[in-house]
């Protein structure tokens, strides 16, 4: 299996510095078009951008269609939403082939799957609450849970 781009040994200063900016940057997941295909909306903008992890990996931004190089939207997709660690060659990968790609979105239906185990379980030691008005009990945050909507990892 060959991929589009190729194998690279080493994070380049320019998607390293991106990397960085990935980790600060506010965006949302609009909608998840795929396993590997997502929507997203930075925080200051109004622009919706559409990411593709792939061979090649794509994204709808000005920076990436004009350098063709990883961008900020692409490394916070494998960063923030599939837990990749930076320092992990995957993260820097200009494409991933099928293997890498099915070994990312198992991981993340993996950690998916606990967190709905552990909401399973927080909701049923809670006894319900009958009233009039519906009220839902927040669960406690453990280890490793991340917001739903930043993907930032929450403390407990």
């Amino acid at each position: 299996m060959s991929r589009s781009v190729p194998w690279r040994h080493t994070c380049s200063d320019v998607v390293h510095w991106r990397q960085l900016q990935a980790i600060q940057a506010q965006i949302y997941v609009l909608q998840e078009n795929g396993p590997t295909a997502f929507t997203l909306k930075e925080h200051d903008s109004a622009k919706k951008l559409r990411v593709t992890l792939g061979d090649p990996s794509a994204c709808t931004c000005a920076t990436f269609m004009k350098e063709r190089e990883l961008c900020i939207h692409i490394l916070w997709v494998v960063l923030k939403l599939f837990r990749i660690p930076p320092e992990n060659p995957i993260s820097w990968q200009g494409s991933l082939v099928e293997r890498e790609i099915q070994q990312i979105v198992k991981s993340r239906e993996r950690t998916r799957t606990r967190v709905q185990q552990n909401n399973n379980n927080a909701s049923s030691d809670k006894p319900t609450q009958q009233n009039s008005e519906s009220f839902v009990e927040p669960r406690p945050i453990e280890e490793g849970d991340c917001c739903p909507i930043c993907q930032d990892e929450m403390t407990p």
